[in-house]
């Protein structure tokens, strides 16, 4: 297992390096160089693409938990209910893995409404599966507010906030950088010297293709859970893994990419697919791209298409903030201030055209052909 921030991605711009996109961006102003970004180029650009594992994808899902629960003293499991975080748990449970905490969490404390977007999910879906889960396991379950937590980072970084986020600019995302330092048991645990490690279920693999064939990418939304906070924190102790894109099991990935295309080479099921453009795979015959529905059941063969979904949300001003974009609270001036001083800083290279809930475009890696 490669234990290093690194392995979440970092921009290079000549000799100098961070993981703040923003900043790397600053320094493309200054120097006149195009900043790369590296995720672990120097593991996947060793791997064969082109040859398939042997094992199954379960078979290496739960190769993966093993992985992780080997490494570590301590595992939170974060679990939305959503198909990544399904998958996940039950990989977990069948690798035979102990369960230390599953955590989840929420905004109720500021709409007192189980059914809002940023709510429903966890109410409909996490909460009555744990608690199933719970008579047959022992292990904690911690369902954390971020309401307070939003407001306190606003206020401790509103000066530096856009310097810790390179996609997921929303505040529910970067919420996530404070959950080690507010929670008081995490805390504990770290402090006694364990190894305590956040496993978050990202990221559906991102399928593409051209002239020369069917690729694998990586794009830059790691901060979606691991943050630029979180890497810069990571000599505290602070541990994360993403338990998909992980360059500790290559096979993972490269197996997901060659299920994908022989999928989308095969099957012309139509309500597999859909006409908007997706980064899970193109059906040339029937011009059209595998769906969010149809993606799920492909790379993750025990998810259930009847789960309650509350659906997308946007990277910019999320519908998941809604309780702050809708109030009257200082901080809500803030967080757009913060969006629109972060736009100023970028040249417009980098700016989103069309998309005015997006902040700037993805840094994409070199395509890897399955």
């Amino acid at each position: 297992m490669i234990l290093s921030a690194d392995k979440f991605g970092y921009y290079q711009v000549g000799e100098l390096k961070t993981y703040s996109k923003v900043e790397a961006i600053e320094w493309q102003k200054n120097t006149g160089l195009f900043p790369e970004w590296n995720f672990n180029r120097e593991v996947f650009d060793r791997v064969n693409w082109q040859v398939e594992p042997a094992e199954n994808l379960w078979t290496l899902y739960k190769q993966r938990a093993r992985q992780i629960r080997d490494t570590y003293d301590y595992c939170v499991l974060f679990y939305s209910g959503g198909s990544d975080s399904d998958n996940l748990l039950k990989t977990w449970i069948d690798a035979d893995c102990s369960i230390d905490e599953v955590a989840s969490f929420w905004n109720y404390e500021a709409t007192k409404d189980l059914d809002s977007f940023f709510c429903s999910e966890i109410s409909r879906v996490a909460i009555p599966r744990i608690k199933e889960l719970q008579q047959q396991h022992d292990f904690h379950f911690n369902i954390i507010d971020v309401a307070d937590l939003t407001l306190k980072f606003l206020k401790y970084h509103k000066f530096d906030y856009n310097y810790y986020t390179n996609h997921s600019h929303s505040p529910n995302n970067i919420v996530k950088s404070l959950f080690r330092e507010e929670v008081k048991h995490w805390q504990d645990i770290i402090n006694s010297g364990k190894k305590l490690c956040f496993v978050w279920g990202s990221e559906k693999p991102q399928i593409g293709y051209d002239d020369r064939g069917t690729y694998l990418q990586f794009v830059d939304i790691m901060d979606n859970c691991v943050s630029p906070y979180s890497q810069l924190k990571y000599s505290e102790g602070w541990y994360d893994e993403l338990f998909y894109w992980s360059p500790d099991l290559p096979d993972l990935l490269v197996k997901q990419a060659h299920v994908l295309k022989r999928f989308v080479d095969t099957c012309d099921i139509e309500s597999f697919y859909t006409t908007k453009r997706t980064p899970y795979g193109y059906n040339s015959r029937l011009k059209k791209y595998l769906s969010e529905y149809g993606v799920k059941q492909v790379v993750y063969p025990r998810w259930d298409p009847t789960t309650f979904d509350a659906g997308k949300h946007n990277v910019g001003l999320s519908i998941r903030d809604a309780w702050l974009w809708n109030s009257n609270l200082y901080e809500k001036q803030i967080m757009l201030d913060i969006i629109s001083e972060t736009k100023n800083k970028v040249t417009d290279f980098w700016k989103q055209e069309g998309n005015s809930q997006g902040i700037y475009k993805g840094h994409i890696q070199k395509h890897y052909f399955a």
